[in-house]
């Protein structure tokens, strides 16, 4: 339950990581209206947060971004987990560092650190917190080529 609270982070508008409370919610109630629209498809659902409507664009959004970042982790544990340490202390020590909350659980619980990590390790978690803290999309931006072209600028 403690990965999972991690994972979530702040509320929308905090400067804190993680990938905020509002995300999950529109998540899950879109995955809710599926789960209703497969048993009844003539139904229509419309998603509300905060007494307003969640538009298409801002759903499709929001499961982009989850399949992102869920995707970053997934392949952060698979990288820090060659320092051959549990999975709980490879996933605890990526969650952490992607959501920038801390500490994690296992070894980098509150009496444990991270410099038993190897060096490629501390990069991977490094990107993470970089990740975590600008957002995925601004660090995505930055890795794409045609931000660099001449023109461009």
């Amino acid at each position: 339950m403690a990965d999972f609270q991690m994972f979530i982070g702040a509320c929308a508008g905090s400067t804190g990581g993680g990938v905020k409370v509002s995300r999950f919610i529109i998540m899950f109630k879109a995955i809710r209206r599926i789960a209703h629209k497969i048993l009844h498809p003539q139904f229509v659902t419309i998603i509300k947060l905060d007494k307003g409507t969640v538009q298409e664009d801002v759903i499709r959004g929001t499961s982009i971004f989850m399949v992102t970042v869920f995707f970053i982790v997934a392949i952060s544990i698979l990288l820090v987990s060659f320092n051959g340490f549990d999975t709980e202390t490879s996933a605890t020590a990526v969650i952490t560092s992607i959501n920038n909350v801390s500490p994690g659980l296992s070894m980098v619980s509150l009496i444990g650190d991270f410099s038993q990590f190897s060096d490629f390790s501390k990069i991977v978690l490094f990107l993470n917190m970089l990740i975590g803290r600008l957002e995925v999309y601004p660090i995505l931006l930055l890795l794409s080529t045609s931000i660099w072209r001449k023109n461009m600028i």
